[in-house]
């Protein structure tokens, strides 16, 4: 049986970035907990529990995620292998998977050399000593190596290094157009202006190369698929991102009477960038690494390297009358290949010169290589010379494929200074964390929604969105006694549970604190504190995580469980926005967290192997 985790895994991640950073993606990271959990993470019967946890979700982004490889750094006196079109070799440990490397400046740089002779025998015997930079990229230094830039890591992408990974900066996933913005933004801002609630006809085209599959009619990246009538401009917008395809509106315009041009010009990620570059600091990661993606698609099929193995061949076997003599090569794709034997002198025999063959040189590296092969070259090493391809398109147009980037993160970062404002919750422990999808966000009379959605339906690709699954309630008290927030006789204590008893018998009131689910009507509280509702005296305000948002109601009387003789009324509720025990868990996770009032960053990562390498 074959195997080929290496490509699918490559593919795969990729797969699973263009999925999640979708504008269909509704994937959410949710925080709460006020206990340990108690149930082995990631079962039917953590699943269960967890919405009994959830205090806050909040929507994973666009810039949340990231193809990640293994982390190379490069050190001074450290060793490392150049890139091969054939793979790290099988078996292959330590230092010899090291193919590449990011410096201290977070710019990236496969390693293309690693001897001044290019001999891959001698590889792995000497240390790198000069950084790569960019100004001497691709070029034999000092130390024997060669290094070709990739691409340079913006601020925005450090969240995704850690100490074993790094992220791969892919520029095809480059829009014009901010996800950060609303949808209705994003619309006027990408071609409908003010025309974006206007109809008229939209005109479809393909982004990419296809086949109709019923017709087998093939399609280039720019034919014209399809037009529509009668359509607002921000529904063709709209309807072009779910198709993933271009579009022209005509605002009053009909198919029959404005009729779609053939085809029309759909620019690459690296062609938009280098397009606005006028508008980017030329230092921006991703405008260099437009550059390198362009060079690398004008310039595909080069000869990226070659080497020679010399070992064991005597000085007799090496020896030849030619100086630097040619490889010659055959190709039935490729031109303008140039590779050269590196010779030294040997002295005079017979009157002729002779030369003794020291290595292997890469004079031109050509273009439009699929294939080649060597047809001559004296001193007979033919089968000596390893000679290295390019990649489709280049290796710069793919740095995925280039690193064998096979894993997937997911980083999300949360400030624990805003969370009072922006998840409007002041509980400041958090035991459980985790990834759920198609949570539903609830109709409100507030939110003017008659049925509920999918959360994060209503955002953009990388608009920030934070809902609440608590239970807000204002307590005033009906008997005099005050509350008590702190020492060692809390009324209502965080982790406890609390129970509507307005219809409760005075029978069942006495079971409460023993059967703290009675009549479904028991919450847990998360946070408690003296109520900032102006209009109660001695109040209490408490966030209450309960099965259904409907258990509790203004005017109702509730106990905490621990003293069920002292009943409270409710003067206010405000609702969860989301429609708890809906949507799917992905993983579920405990943590101890503890927020202070100082400022921090919480940072939540998951990495996904998707392939092996």
């Amino acid at each position: 049986m074959s195997t080929s985790s290496r490509s699918f895994g490559i593919d795969f991640a990729k797969n699973l970035y263009d999925s999640i950073r979708s504008d269909s993606n509704n994937l959410m990271l949710f925080l709460g907990g006020d206990t340990a959990a108690n149930n082995q993470q990631n079962t039917v019967d953590d699943d269960n529990d967890v919405w009994d946890n959830i205090n806050f979700l909040k929507k994973v982004k666009e810039s949340d995620l990231s193809v990640v490889a293994k982390r190379v750094d490069w050190n001074t006196g450290s060793v490392y292998y150049p890139y091969t079109s054939a793979g790290v070799p099988t078996g292959a440990t330590g230092t010899e998977r090291n193919y590449y490397a990011m410096t201290d400046d977070r710019e990236v740089f496969l390693c293309m050399g690693a001897d001044e002779n290019n001999r891959s025998d001698l590889f792995g015997k000497s240390t790198s000593t000069v950084k790569p930079t960019r100004s001497n990229d691709n070029t034999v230094l000092s130390d024997g190596y060669r290094w070709k830039f990739l691409y340079k890591l913006d601020l925005s992408h450090t969240k995704f290094l850690t100490t074993n990974y790094m992220p791969v900066v892919d520029i095809d996933d480059y829009d014009e157009t901010s996800g950060s913005s609303s949808i209705q933004e994003e619309a006027f801002r990408s071609g409908c202006g003010l025309s974006a609630g206007m109809t008229g006809s939209c005109c479809f085209y393909y982004n990419e190369d296809s086949i109709d599959p019923l017709t087998n009619i093939v399609y280039k990246r720019g034919d014209l698929d399809f037009c529509v009538d009668d359509i607002q401009c921000s529904k063709c917008f709209l309807y072009s991102k779910n198709l993933d395809k271009s579009y022209n509106f005509t605002r009053f315009g009909t198919c029959d009477n404005n009729t779609c041009a053939s085809s029309k010009i759909v620019k690459r990620g690296y062609e938009l960038l280098l397009s606005n570059s006028k508008k980017i600091s030329p230092s921006r990661g991703n405008i260099l690494q437009a550059s390198v993606y362009k060079d690398a698609v004008d310039n595909a099929g080069q000869i990226q390297s070659v080497s020679v193995n010399l070992q064991g061949l005597t000085e007799t076997e090496l020896t030849t009358t030619t100086e630097s003599p040619i490889v010659n090569l055959t190709s039935s794709t490729g031109t303008g290949g140039d590779i050269r034997l590196k010779t030294r002198t040997a002295g005079i025999s017979f009157g002729v010169q002779q030369y003794v063959v020291t290595g292997v040189d890469l004079v031109s590296a050509g273009s439009g290589y699929k294939d080649v092969a060597i047809t001559s070259v004296s001193p007979d090493v033919s089968d000596k010379i390893k000679i290295n391809l390019d990649y489709f398109e280049g290796l710069g147009s793919n740095p995925r494929r280039a690193l064998n980037a096979t894993k997937f993160m997911i980083a999300v970062a949360i400030r624990s200074d805003k969370l009072p404002t922006e998840a409007g919750t002041d509980q400041n422990v958090f035991t459980r964390y985790g990834l759920i999808r198609d949570v539903l966000v609830k109709a409100s009379t507030a939110s003017g929604l008659t049925s509920a959605y999918l959360a994060g339906s209503d955002k953009n690709r990388d608009e920030e969105q934070i809902l609440s699954n608590v239970t807000k309630i204002s307590l005033s008290q009906n008997v005099a006694r005050g509350f008590t927030f702190s020492g060692s006789n809390i009324t209502f204590e965080k982790g406890s549970p609390i129970t509507n008893t307005t219809n409760l018998s005075s029978s069942l009131l006495s079971s409460v604190s023993s059967t703290t689910k009675e009549s479904g009507k028991t919450g847990k509280i998360v946070n408690s504190k003296a109520t900032t509702n102006l209009s109660l005296t001695n109040g209490a305000d408490l966030e209450v995580i309960g099965a259904a948002d409907d258990i509790f109601k203004v005017g109702d009387t509730l106990v905490p469980n621990n003293a069920t003789d002292v009943p409270y009324t409710i003067s206010s509720v405000t609702k969860p926005d989301v429609q708890a025990f809906t949507g799917k868990v992905v993983a579920s996770n405990t943590t101890n967290v503890t927020l202070t009032t100082q400022p921090r960053e919480l940072m939540f990562r998951y990495v996904y192997s998707l392939g092996k390498y």
